[in-house]
C-alpha cells in the first residue's frame, strides 16, 4: 500500500558545482510517490576550489557541472525524477603546461577532496574521482611539440554504498536490497541526501609528485 496515494512528495537532490562561486540556483529534483517525507526546495550551489602548486602550470575553466541525478530521467517506479533534470558525474579542466621540451614536464598529483566538515564522501553517498581521490598525471601524457602543452583532466564521481553503489532511482526502483526498504526510508534517505550534498564542496590539489625533476 502506498502513503499519500492521490501526492507526489517532491525531494530536490542536485549540486551544481564551479570553479569561482556559482550565484545562480538550479532545481532538479527526485519525486517519490509513497513515502512519508516531503518538500520542495530549490537546491543550494556551491563550488570546486582549485589549488595549483606547479610552477608553469595554468589549470583552465571548468567543463561540464556536477549534478547528482541518474544519467537519463526515470519516469517509472516509485522513485522518479522531472522531466528535462538529467545527471553528471564528470567535470574537466585543460591544463596547460610551459616547457622547453616535453621531457621537462614533472609528474603531477591530483589530489580531490571533500571540503572539511563535508559527508558525502564519509556518510557514503558519493564516492570521490578514482575511489581514492589521487589521479596521477605523467608529463607524457600532455600533447603538443614544444613550448605549450596540454592536457585534459577528466574528474569522474561516483555513487556511494549507501545506493548499492548506482544512482538512487536504479537501486530504490530496481536493486533487490533497494526495495526491500519501505518508502518511508526513501523519503528519509532522499530527504538526508539533499541536506548532505547542499552542504558539500570538494577541493582539487594539483601538486608535483614526490621526486619529480629530481
Amino acid at each position: 500500500m502506498k502513503l499519500f496515494k492521490n501526492k507526489k512528495v517532491v525531494l530536490a537532490s542536485a549540486i551544481v558545482l564551479g570553479v569561482a562561486a556559482v550565484t545562480s540556483s538550479a532545481l532538479a529534483a527526485y519525486i517519490i510517490t509513497g513515502g512519508t517525507v516531503g518538500f520542495n526546495d530549490d537546491v543550494e550551489t556551491t563550488d570546486i576550489n582549485v589549488t595549483n602548486k606547479v610552477v608553469n602550470l595554468t589549470v583552465g575553466e571548468q567543463t561540464g557541472e556536477l549534478y547528482f541525478m541518474p544519467e537519463e530521467v526515470v519516469s517509472t517506479g516509485r522513485l522518479t525524477t522531472q522531466a528535462g533534470d538529467v545527471g553528471n558525474l564528470m567535470v574537466s579542466f585543460k591544463l596547460t603546461m610551459e616547457a622547453a621540451s616535453k621531457d621537462l614536464i614533472p609528474d603531477l598529483v591530483v589530489t580531490v577532496t571533500e571540503k572539511d566538515g563535508g559527508t558525502a564522501v564519509s556518510g557514503k553517498y558519493v564516492k570521490l574521482p578514482e575511489t581514492t581521490g589521487v589521479i596521477n598525471v605523467s608529463g607524457d601524457s600532455f600533447e603538443g611539440d614544444s613550448g605549450s602543452f596540454t592536457y585534459t583532466l577528466n574528474l569522474v564521481w561516483d555513487w556511494g554504498e549507501i545506493f548499492g553503489s548506482m544512482d538512487p532511482c536504479a537501486f530504490f526502483n530496481d536493486d533487490t536490497t533497494g526495495q526491500e526498504f519501505d518508502d518511508t526510508y526513501v523519503g528519509k534517505t532522499m530527504e538526508d541526501f539533499k541536506g548532505v550534498i547542499n552542504n558539500t564542496a570538494f577541493n582539487v590539489d594539483i601538486a608535483e609528485a614526490p621526486g619529480a625533476g629530481a
